[in-house]
Parts: C-alpha cells; structure tokens; sequence
C-alpha cells in the first residue's frame, strides 16, 4: 500500500511541472535549480566598508536572485551611485554560458546587454557581459560556505554582498 501511494504521489508531482521542464533523469540536461546553491536565492545588501571599488562607491547597492522559468537564474539590481544616477535593471540566463538578455532602466523595453553565465562550481558563477557582441564586462560571483556572504568582483573592485 505504502509503495503504490508513493508512486501516485510521484505521478502527480510530475503533472505539475510546468511544460518543456526536463527532469534531472533526462541525458545530459541539468538546470540552475540543480547547479547551484539555494543560498543565492534572495535580496542582497553591499557592505561598502568591505567592499573595494576602483573608481566611486555608491552609495546603495542591492541584488536579488532568484529561479525564473525553465530552471533560469533571475538576477534584478539597483544601485544609488554617489553622482545620484539612479540605475536599475534585470536580466535572466540559464547557468551554462547560453546568452540570455539584460534590461535596464536606461533601455525601457528594449534588450540593453546580453548576458552568459556559467556554473563553476555550485557557489561560483562567472558572468560575462556583452554590449554590441563585445565584452564590456568579467565578473564572478563567489557565494559563502555559510551562504550568508557573496563577493562580486571584476576587474580592481570586489563588492561584498550581505544576505538580508
């Protein structure tokens, strides 16, 4: 009995994907959900007195990640930088260097960046940014062994996030 409501249970749960989801069975294909750590998951908060930048610090920067559809990592962000341009965007990618798009405030609708992000490692993602298919920027994200901590570094600045 326990067996057969264990697999009606089972038989359910795989209606509720949504469609075109592969599951982590199917050959070769494996999401974000599956890369990397849950930690990266929620709002993040710059510590400026940890952080290093090379030119001005802002004075406010958060980051929010989160799973969009088909296993995608969702990343939104807004920064307060001390010139008082307010700057604001999002853009979502699946974690195997697939070119996803970025939006910014600046943009309206239309895509401003286009993004790759690749899964080194479950608490490591290296991100490349491509404006008119150049590189404008390399970066890395380094998650905590804790989860409460995400380093952003590229180039001589290193942000230190802090989990809210």
């Amino acid at each position: 009995m326990l067996k057969t409501s264990i697999a009606i249970v089972a038989i359910a749960a795989a209606h509720l994907l949504p469609a075109g989801f592969a599951h982590a069975s199917d050959e070769g294909y494996r999401d974000a959900r599956e890369l990397i750590a849950k930690e990266f998951l929620g709002v993040w908060e710059a510590d400026l007195d940890q952080s290093s930048f090379e030119g001005n610090a802002p004075l406010r920067a958060l980051r929010t990640f989160q799973f969009t559809e088909e296993g995608k990592v969702l990343v939104t962000f807004m920064t307060w930088p001390s010139n008082g341009n307010f700057s604001m965007g999002h853009w979502a990618a699946q974690t195997d260097g697939t070119p996803g798009i970025e939006y910014h405030i600046r943009a309206g609708s239309i895509p401003y960046n286009t993004i790759e992000l690749t899964a080194t490692d479950e608490r490591s993602l290296d991100l490349r940014v491509l404006r008119h298919g150049e590189e404008s920027l390399a970066a890395t994200y380094e998650l905590s062994e804790d989860g409460e901590t995400l380093n952003y570094s590229y180039g001589q600045t290193t942000i230190v996030y802090n989990k809210l």
